[in-house]
C-alpha cells in the first residue's frame, strides 16, 4: 500500500455518488444540516452509471482444512483456532441466532474449557452472518493453551459445537443468551452507530432490522440455535489451525 495507491482508490470512490445513500444519525438541528446537505453533499459528482459492490471471492476455504505448524516462541504455548462456515441467509433471525450460539458456547467453555479444564485463560468465540457479497455464516473459536494439553482442549472445543448441533443448548441457557441479547438491544439503542447501520439496512438492503427487535428475540427457542449450529457442523466447512511451539536444542 502505497500513498499514491491510497490517492487513486479516494479519487475512484468519490468521482461518482449515483445511487449512493447517504445516512445520519444523531442530534441533528434540521433548519442548520439541510444547507450544508445541499452545500457539501449535493454538489458531489454524479456519473451515468452507478457503481457496483465487486465479489472479490475472498472466502472462507471450503472442506476440512488443517494446517498444524510450529515457530521459535520466547513463552511456549499452542494457539488454536476453529473456524466452521456455512452458506446461509441473511435474516435478523439469523442474526440474533449467531449471536446468540456464540454467547453460549462462551458460557459453555468458561465452565469447561476455564473453569472445568483450567486448560485457557478463556476462549473467544465470534459467530458471524454477512449479507455481501455472499450470505454466509462463521463461527470461529480461538484459545491458547498447554502444547502438552492442545489435542485434548480441541476435542472439548469441537464435541461443544457438535453438542448444540445434536441437542441444542438447554433452556436455561437459551434464556440466558435471549437476555444478553435484550439487554445488548436497550444498550445499542442509544448509540449513534447503531442507527447508522440500521439505516444503511433498511435504505440499500430494505431489511428493517429493528422495529420488531424485541418479539423477535423474545420469539427464539433452543431449537433454533440447535438448527443453526447444525447447518454449521453439517455443511462440510472446518479449518483447524494449530500453532505450536518449536523447541530448539
Amino acid at each position: 500500500v502505497s500513498l499514491s495507491t491510497i490517492e487513486r482508490c479516494y479519487r475512484q470512490l468519490m468521482s461518482n455518488f449515483a445511487d449512493a445513500n447517504i445516512v445520519f444519525a444523531g442530534n441533528v438541528d434540521l433548519d442548520v444540516l439541510k444547507p450544508l446537505v445541499e452545500k457539501y453533499i449535493g454538489s458531489l459528482p454524479v456519473g451515468k452509471v452507478a457503481t457496483k459492490e465487486v465479489d472479490h471471492n475472498l472466502e472462507i476455504e471450503k472442506g476440512d482444512i488443517y494446517n498444524t505448524f510450529e515457530i521459535e516462541m520466547t513463552t511456549p504455548k499452542t494457539s488454536v483456532v476453529l473456524t466452521y462456515s456455512a452458506m446461509m441467509p441473511y435474516t435478523p433471525e439469523n442474526n440474533y441466532l449467531m449471536s446468540s450460539l456464540s454467547y453460549i458456547l462462551n458460557m459453555i467453555y468458561t465452565e469447561t474449557l476455564r473453569e472445568g479444564e483450567g486448560g485457557t485463560y478463556g476462549a473467544s468465540e465470534q459467530a458471524d452472518i454477512t449479507l455481501v457479497p455472499k450470505q454466509q455464516a462463521s463461527l470461529l473459536v480461538q484459545f491458547d493453551t498447554d502444547p502438552e494439553r492442545a489435542n485434548r482442549m480441541i476435542e472439548i472445543a469441537c464435541q461443544a459445537v457438535e453438542d448444540l448441533a445434536k441437542n441444542g443448548p438447554t433452556e436455561e441457557q437459551m434464556e440466558k443468551a435471549k437476555q444478553n441479547l435484550l439487554k445488548n438491544l436497550t444498550e445499542n439503542r442509544i448509540s449513534n452507530s447503531y442507527w447508522l447501520s440500521a439505516e444503511v439496512m433498511y435504505y440499500k438492503y430494505n431489511i428493517d432490522s429493528d422495529t420488531e427487535a424485541e418479539a423477535l428475540i423474545n420469539s427464539l427457542t433452543a431449537d433454533n440455535v440447535k438448527n443453526i449450529a447444525a447447518q454449521l457442523v453439517n455443511s462440510g466447512n472446518f479449518v483447524k489451525v494449530v500453532m505450536n511451539p518449536k523447541f530448539v536444542d
